[in-house]
């Protein structure tokens, strides 16, 4: 804490408060400039502006206090936080320390509620979003693009995730846009996830059975052509209780339903079998699918698909090259040029 920040700091040790027997009161309070109407709050005459503090730290309900520079000094004792502005006046204004909110939450004044980072959420930041979808329900995170934390019901700990918190909020299972990161990987990798959480990457089969098991979820496979413009650029398409099991079953796949997004002009057809187990190139539940591809995924034979093969995003059209990411049907033989798959808890 620098010398400005310590002076600005009333730290207070056992004392007497004002008007009752003596007390252990260990409280601190830091200074706030503030245009709130704090008058309105009962005052009582002190003769310092520690004691005005000591009447604050005697109080349960008291969260802040604002006392008159000059003589006869007068203390108000407020029971919410303070908000921070610049109209000081002829009052020096403290804040209670003792932040409500967990985590490194931010205490909104104004509307008494906790404004929470990372993944928290919460009246308190008591807690972590169980996926982006949640996440998306405050309003503190609407609209934001990062890495969060998330802990899904029946993880044993949380698990870091790429959110989208646009459109119901996306939690990213994996996306492609650059081509760069390679996906030729062992049944290892794809289990604990590679790459980026930033930019292209897999998040790792067992966060994706604890984010699917945890409560129904919905995936959103989106695919980039190239189009002359958004309609034609955009394709997706959705499948409907998406879940993934365990290692122990091979992380299969199953889903309920899928259909293509009518608004889009492309409209790629069904990819994924139900019921399918996970492949990679070293453990192979697909008969020879996974081989054919070099690439882990939900492989069916002979594949339709291949979200995880090497990314062309420079070309026009799809060659036939089955360890390319490609979709066979439903987008005129376009190359796709950017992937993403999202998990999302609100209906498709």
């Amino acid at each position: 804490m620098s010398l400005r920040e310590l002076l600005s700091v009333i730290l207070l040790i056992p004392t007497v408060t004002l008007g009752v027997s003596t007390a252990m009161v260990t409280e601190a309070f830091t200074r706030v400039t503030t245009c709130d109407d704090f008058t309105t709050s009962l005052s009582v005459t002190v003769l310092t502006q520690t004691e005005c503090a000591v009447a604050c730290a005697g109080q349960d309900w008291c969260k802040s206090f604002s006392v008159t520079t000059k003589v006869p000094r007068l203390c108000y004792l407020h029971d919410a936080y303070l908000k921070t502005g610049v109209c000081e006046g002829q009052h020096r204004h403290y804040n209670d320390m003792n932040n409500p909110c967990f985590h490194g939450g931010d205490y909104d004044v104004s509307n008494r509620t906790c404004i929470c980072y990372g993944g928290y959420v919460g009246d308190y930041c008591e807690r972590l979003m169980q996926d982006c979808s949640e996440g998306n329900l405050y309003s503190y995170y609407v609209n934001q693009k990062g890495n969060f934390l998330c802990h899904p019901n029946g993880a044993p700990k949380p698990i870091k995730v790429h959110c989208n918190m646009e459109f119901g909020g996306r939690t990213v299972l994996t996306t492609q846009t650059s081509g760069k990161e390679n996906f030729t990987r062992t049944w290892e990798e794809y289990k604990t996830g590679f790459g980026s959480l930033s930019g292209d990457h897999w998040l790792g089969n067992d966060n994706v059975h604890y984010i699917t098991s945890g409560r129904s979820q919905n995936l959103i496979v989106e695919l980039w052509t190239p189009g002359t413009d958004i309609v034609h650029i955009l394709a997706q398409r959705f499948y409907r209780d998406f879940l993934v099991g365990p290692e122990v079953d091979d992380y299969v796949m199953t889903f309920s339903s899928s259909s293509p997004n009518t608004e889009w002009v492309q409209s790629p057809a069904g990819c994924f079998v139900n019921a399918t187990p996970f492949s990679t190139p070293d453990v192979d539940r697909s008969s020879g699918a996974a081989g054919l591809t070099q690439s882990g995924f939900w492989h069916a034979n002979p594949p339709a698909c291949n979200p995880t093969g090497q990314l062309r995003p420079t070309d026009i059209s799809w060659g036939g090259d089955k360890t390319d990411v490609f979709w066979q049907d439903g987008i005129g033989g376009d190359a796709v040029t950017k992937i993403c798959l999202y998990i999302i808890y609100e209906s498709c």
